[in-house]
C-alpha cells in the first residue's frame, strides 16, 4: 500500500490524519528563543493564544531531511508520496525531496502548491486512493490532479502579526488600521496573489464568498 506523509502546514485534524492514516511531519513555531513542534509541542488553538499575548516575533522553520527520513520510516511502507506546503514560500518540498534521495524506496514529492487546507486536501484525496488500492502512479497523478483544482483564498483581520513579522512596515501596519482596510488574497501557480482590497471584515468575508462562487462557476 502507498502511504502518505505531508507536512503540518496541511493543518490536518489530528484524528483525521489518524483515521486516513497520514503520517504528519510537524514545522518548527519559534517565538523568539522558544521553539515548538507544530501540533505536538504546541497546538493551533495555543498558538494563536501565544501570538496574541508574546511580544516576540513568531516565526517558523520547516522540517529537516531528518525529520522527513524518520516520517518516512515511520509509514513502514516502501512507496510513498509526500505532499508539502508550496515551494514558493518554503523550502519544505526541497527538504522532503532530499531526504526521499536518502530512503530506500520509492517516495515521490508533490508539490502543492498552496498552505493550510488547500494543501491538506490534496493528502486527503491522495490517501484516500491509496487505502482504496491505488498504485503510486495513480496516487501522485490524483494529488497532482487536485493540486492543480484546488485554490485558496484569504484575509487578515489584523496587521500587527504581519507587521511583527516584518511583512509590512510600521507605516503600511497604521495606515491600514486606520483605513480599517481588510485585502483579500489568494494563490494562483504556488504565488500568493492580491484578490482585492475591501474595507470592513464584513466586506472581506463577502469578497472571498462572491470569489469562490465565480472560481467553482468558471
Amino acid at each position: 500500500m502507498v502511504a502518505i506523509v505531508a507536512d503540518s502546514a496541511a493543518n490536518l485534524p489530528g484524528e483525521l490524519a489518524r483515521e486516513l492514516g497520514i503520517e504528519v511531519v510537524p514545522m518548527y513555531l519559534k517565538f523568539g528563543e522558544r521553539v515548538y513542534r507544530d501540533g505536538l509541542d504546541l497546538t493551533p488553538g495555543d498558538f494563536y493564544e501565544q501570538l496574541v499575548r508574546d511580544p516576540s516575533p513568531a516565526t517558523t522553520s520547516v522540517p529537516s531531511p531528518g525529520d522527513y527520513l524518520e516520517a518516512y520510516a515511520r509509514t513502514g511502507q516502501t512507496e510513498i508520496v509526500c505532499v508539502t506546503v508550496a515551494s514558493s514560500m518554503s523550502s519544505s518540498f526541497q527538504q522532503a525531496s532530499f531526504a526521499a534521495r536518502s530512503f530506500d524506496g520509492r517516495i515521490e514529492v508533490v508539490d502543492s502548491r498552496s498552505a493550510s487546507m488547500a494543501e491538506g486536501f490534496v493528502a486527503l484525496e491522495a490517501a484516500r486512493l491509496a487505502a482504496s488500492g491505488g498504485s503510486l502512479e495513480s496516487v501522485v497523478e490524483r494529488a497532482a490532479s487536485v493540486a492543480a483544482r484546488t485554490g485558496l483564498l484569504a484575509t487578515v483581520a489584523t496587521f500587527e502579526f504581519l507587521q511583527r513579522s516584518g511583512r509590512v512596515s510600521k507605516l503600511q501596519a497604521f495606515a491600514a488600521t486606520k483605513l480599517d482596510i481588510k485585502p483579500v488574497f489568494g494563490f494562483k501557480d504556488g504565488e500568493i496573489v492580491p484578490i482585492a482590497r475591501t474595507r470592513t471584515r464584513r466586506r472581506a468575508l463577502a469578497e472571498i464568498e462572491a470569489t469562490t462562487l465565480r472560481q467553482a462557476d468558471g
